[in-house]
């Protein structure tokens, strides 16, 4: 052991004696070959930045300018806490070990960052793989209308990489362009489609509304019923949350571990912008069925930086055949012959016919009487 050092020993759930008494927490031990153990520390949450949320299981490292690692596991939500560490500038690392081998891999998330420890400090990281790979558009998805693209990148763009109409554009297969009308990211869309679904129950609501007055009918007081929903919601998540403390707080066997506390609190939300990795793109026209396109695209950066032109070419769909017309259409095709009518038509006398002239007979066609069986044929001179 280094002198003036302290060092962490952290037990995972599962670890168990040699009579099988497992734990079920986390513990951690502590200890020091200084004449003190320091009290400030290091928390935060690491995410998983393109997915915006935290990152179970993720390796924290905490390494200080003489080498000295300080390693800890976040929980299942991504949180952690490096505890007893002694003040002084760190290299705050966080990684997703995919494979368990506690080093980062190409193709894993990390994040780092510098911090200057005096007493205690909260950071988060966000997590990415660090791919030198320029952006690629993956797919390219009409909807049903034919009116809005769905496009999709292999890796998370740049959140400060400005995505608007003059960055894309659609042509057909003479090269001519469809004119772009607009360009959404996944959370402007999701807003977009909530703006619409209000807009249309409101107007739905002012036609009801309109019906019940014409009827002589009182009006639907809508606030009563949002606050009547709110306060349905509100007392499940208090029943929720009263039966999960009251089986925390239930008392253990005799000679048994105690229960492990249950965390309620919500899980962490990033306070960086998500990352997007598909667009809507809203066209002024509609898109002919079953013809080709090309989308090309100006420069894309993702988030290590790098970036290039890219470009997809795809197909639409072709037009669906209506299937009642097509049935009635091969029924129509399946009809039986038409019927003669009830009265028969007059039908000509068949001429009269020639006889034949009977074709000679040939030699073995001739005629000979058959030899009865009664009749006994004499055998030859000389036969006994």
């Amino acid at each position: 052991f280094r002198p003036n050092t302290v060092y962490s020993i952290t037990l995972a759930p599962g670890v168990a004696d040699l009579r099988g008494n497992a734990i079920d927490s986390v513990t951690t031990l502590v200890f020091s070959t200084g004449p003190t153990i320091p009290t400030s520390s290091i928390g935060g949450v690491v995410f998983e930045w393109a997915e915006g949320k935290g990152a179970p299981k993720a390796v924290v490292e905490a390494i200080a300018p003489d080498s000295t690692a300080y390693i800890t596991v976040a929980d299942s939500i991504g949180r952690f806490r490096l505890a007893s560490v002694p003040p002084g500038s760190y290299v705050l690392r966080a990684f997703v070990d995919g494979n368990n081998d506690r080093t980062v891999q190409p193709r894993e998330s990390f994040d780092t960052v510098r911090v200057q420890l005096t007493d205690s400090v909260v950071t988060d990281l966000y997590a990415f793989v660090h791919d030198t790979l320029p952006v690629r558009i993956a797919s390219v998805t009409p909807d049903d209308s034919l009116r809005v693209l769905k496009v999709t990148f292999d890796k998370p763009l740049a959140i400060d990489d400005t995505l608007n109409r003059t960055r894309f554009t659609l042509k057909r297969a003479d090269s001519t362009i469809v004119p772009i009308r607009l360009v959404r990211t996944t959370a402007e869309e999701e807003r977009a489609r909530i703006a619409r679904d209000s807009v249309r129950k409101d107007s739905v609501a002012r036609v009801e509304q309109e019906k019940r007055r014409a009827a002589g009918l009182p009006p639907i007081d809508s606030a009563a019923i949002r606050r009547a929903q709110d306060s349905v919601i509100a007392r499940r998540d208090s029943i929720d949350r009263a039966r999960r403390l009251a089986a925390a707080r239930q008392p253990a066997r005799p000679g048994a571990r105690p229960a492990p506390v249950i965390d309620t609190t919500p899980p962490p939300k990033p306070t960086r912008p998500i990352p997007a990795t598909e667009i809507f793109i809203t066209l002024d026209t509609t898109l002919e069925a079953g013809k080709g396109y090309r989308l090309l695209a100006g420069t894309l950066r993702g988030l290590s930086g790098r970036g290039r032109p890219a470009e997809r070419a795809f197909a639409t769909p072709r037009a669906k055949v209506d299937s009642t017309a097509r049935d009635s259409a091969a029924a129509a095709g399946r009809r039986p012959p038409a019927q003669p009518s009830a009265t028969p038509a007059a039908t000509p006398a068949a001429p009269a016919r020639t006889p034949a002239t009977p074709a000679p007979a040939s030699r073995d066609s001739v005629a000979r009487p058959a030899v009865p069986d009664t009749v006994k044929k004499k055998p030859p001179a000389g036969w006994r």
